[in-house]
């Protein structure tokens, strides 16, 4: 479950009760165009979630471990994974399969001096720890940024996706900084 809090004066307005597969939460967004309308990200998946009532409206197995969620101001709900993965999906059919998949290419993580010295057998995923839709909407570019899922490690991602590129699956990387020990 998750707990409603007004922020003006820091106390709990209703629990939601989600589903017993859900487990660690770790984001949450509400629709812009709908104020209702939330969406929970969770290791397993998304829930969407009437804030009216407090109830789970509909459910995204996706077993990715979200760690961002958003609205794009439509009606495409988006989900930045711990394994890298942006995924898309119509949030009037959430429990379909996505709309679209993009895995970042190019992050830096895979040239860090810890991780070659360290860990240099196993490979370390890039996690999507935060994205955001253009404020205004009507572009359709997207940010992506994140970094190693595993604690210790060092490097950063950042992407720009615009619709050519959602279209197509690619995305245009900026270039990551490099941080030495």
């Amino acid at each position: 479950f998750f707990v409603l809090w007004d922020p003006n004066f820091m106390q709990p307005i209703r629990a939601c009760i989600l589903s017993p597969t859900t487990s660690e939460l770790s984001t949450c967004h509400s629709d812009p165009a709908s104020p209702h309308i939330g969406v929970v990200g969770h290791h397993s998946g998304i829930t969407m979630v009437d804030l009216r009532v407090g109830t789970e409206t509909s459910y995204a197995n996706i077993h990715n471990m979200v760690r961002s969620v958003r609205f794009n101001g439509g009606n495409v709900v988006s989900a930045g994974t711990g394994n890298g993965r942006l995924i898309l999906m119509d949030k009037r059919m959430l429990g379909r399969p996505p709309l679209q998949e993009h895995k970042p290419r190019g992050a830096r993580i895979m040239r860090d001096y810890n991780y070659h010295a360290v860990q240099h057998e196993s490979a370390c995923n890039t996690a999507i720890y935060t994205h955001e839709w253009e404020p205004t909407g009507q572009s359709g570019r997207l940010f992506a940024g994140g970094g190693p899922l595993a604690t210790g490690l060092t490097g950063d991602y950042a992407s720009l996706f615009t619709p050519a590129a959602l279209a197509s699956g690619r995305s245009k990387h900026t270039a990551p900084s490099l941080r030495r020990p």
